[in-house]
């Protein structure tokens, strides 16, 4: 049950973070969906088919409840393409912003 809370936790911090980007990039954005796995990182990136010369980009998190507090990281790997994608949007969003000043 704890793992299933968890998957829905991060998908729910996955779509706020990529609903936030395509907002900001005014372009959609593409992923799967996400899997909890416990461990180490070393573990956790090998376990999730992560490829040799991926891009990992981590994200912690911390939730502190009134009983509970609970750390934790997400990590969006990257292949080459979506890389290239993000990098390109990013460049486009900062160029729109120099532009506006």
């Amino acid at each position: 049950m704890e793992q299933e809370a968890m998957s829905e936790i991060g998908n729910i911090i996955l779509n706020s973070c990529v609903g936030t980007l395509a907002n900001l990039f005014e372009h959609e954005l593409r992923g799967s969906l996400p899997v909890h796995h416990i461990g180490s990182s070393e573990d956790i990136l090998s376990a999730t088919g992560g490829q040799a010369g991926a891009v990992v980009l981590m994200l912690q998190i911390d939730f502190i409840l009134e009983t509970y507090q609970i750390h934790g990281d997400v990590a969006f790997i990257l292949d080459f393409s979506a890389l290239a994608d993000l990098q390109a949007q990013v460049d486009r969003f900062l160029a729109n912003i120099a532009n506006r000043g």
